[in-house]
């Protein structure tokens, strides 16, 4: 009889996969997170000609540098 000892990588088990994919409960937060948000954006849509002139020109020139002067910030 003779031994042979042969090198076999370890096999990835569930466990060590399960770390790399989220869990059930976050995926269903950032699900509820993007659902919100894109509801939030078509209300804006919808009612975007209600907001007054000046906002709208605002926040096109709005930067991380000149946010105090928009109109509604004292």
């Amino acid at each position: 009889m003779s031994i042979m000892t042969l090198y076999a990588p370890p096999t990835p088990s569930k466990r060590a996969n399960a770390k790399a994919r989220k869990g059930w409960f976050a995926r269903f937060c950032d699900r509820m997170y993007e659902a919100r948000m894109k509801r939030a954006r078509a209300i804006f849509q919808q009612h975007v000609h209600l907001l007054p002139a000046d906002l709208q020109r605002a926040a096109i020139r709005i930067s991380a540098r000149n946010e105090h002067t928009l109109p509604f910030v004292r």
